[in-house]
């Protein structure tokens, strides 16, 4: 586990050769965002410094993908907030297959 995480470009990330085919050959993402969001910058602004200052989020020179924020209906009527990362998702490689236990082994 450490390993991966302390070179994850390496061990976790495509290779420049296999991102430059996947650029080539996908079709680009188009990020889904909230429509409120989307359509009124200073509430935009509003809860991106909101996000910044919970520290959910940073801010960088020279961002690699975009995330945008969208928001579903939980019963009850509340807000889950969820982010749309599938731009970011296609930088990884697949994951190794994995076993997982079944409910008799407990």
């Amino acid at each position: 586990g450490c390993v991966l995480l302390n070179d994850f470009k390496a061990t976790l990330l495509h290779g420049p050769r296999t991102w430059s085919h996947i650029l080539d050959s996908e079709p680009p993402i188009r990020p889904y965002m909230d429509v409120r969001l989307r359509s009124d910058l200073l509430l935009y602004e509003k809860f991106v410094g909101r996000l910044h200052e919970a520290g959910m989020i940073r801010f960088t020179d020279s961002p690699l993908d975009l995330v945008t924020p969208f928001f579903v209906e939980k019963k009850g009527g509340r807000l889950r907030l969820v982010w749309d990362c599938r731009s970011c998702n296609r930088r990884f490689r697949a994951s190794d297959p994995m076993s997982m236990p079944s409910g008799t082994t407990w």
